[in-house]
């Protein structure tokens, strides 16, 4: 177990270095056991924690810090997206049998998770012309992330 805490403190120091922070490995360590142990009272709030412990003995910006721990997640996301997808091909056969024997229409759930990606897309068009101060925010955030995913 401590070895993925290890590695996940190396993977994050690693995150931060395109962003041109060098953050000591034992600060990084820290702030991650410091994030576990928030979010055994607060569920996520381990997240905001490592950034700002890192931010506070580091001196990296929070939001830069923080855009780090959100790509991290994001890369997971995809990870696990891609895994599924694998499992999906692998093993079509009882799928297909397992929505025939529960009477699932697939092509009425693909019509709804395509339904979804049409909102987000239109969703996305929104906040790039909006001047509204909310959608700003929205923007300036995902700007934000944007820049940190490019450090990975």
């Amino acid at each position: 177990g401590i070895l993925s805490h290890l590695s996940r403190a190396y993977r994050w120091k690693y995150l931060l270095e395109p962003l041109g922070y060098r953050p000591q490995f034992a600060n990084s360590f820290m702030a991650v056991m410091g994030g576990y142990l928030a979010n055994l009272g607060v569920p996520r709030s381990g997240e905001v924690l490592r950034a700002a412990t890192v931010s506070t003995y580091e001196d990296i910006p929070f939001d830069k810090a923080f855009g780090t721990i959100v790509s991290e997640r994001i890369a997971d996301v995809i990870m696990v997206l891609l895994i599924t997808i694998f499992g999906f091909l692998i093993q079509t056969e009882r799928l297909i049998l397992y929505f025939s024997e529960n009477e699932i229409n697939p092509f009425i759930s693909l019509g709804i998770l395509l339904l979804l990606v049409g909102f987000g897309i239109v969703f996305l068009n929104l906040i790039r012309r909006s001047n509204h101060h909310l959608m700003v925010k929205i923007r300036d955030f995902a700007v934000g992330l944007l820049e940190g995913m490019r450090s990975i």
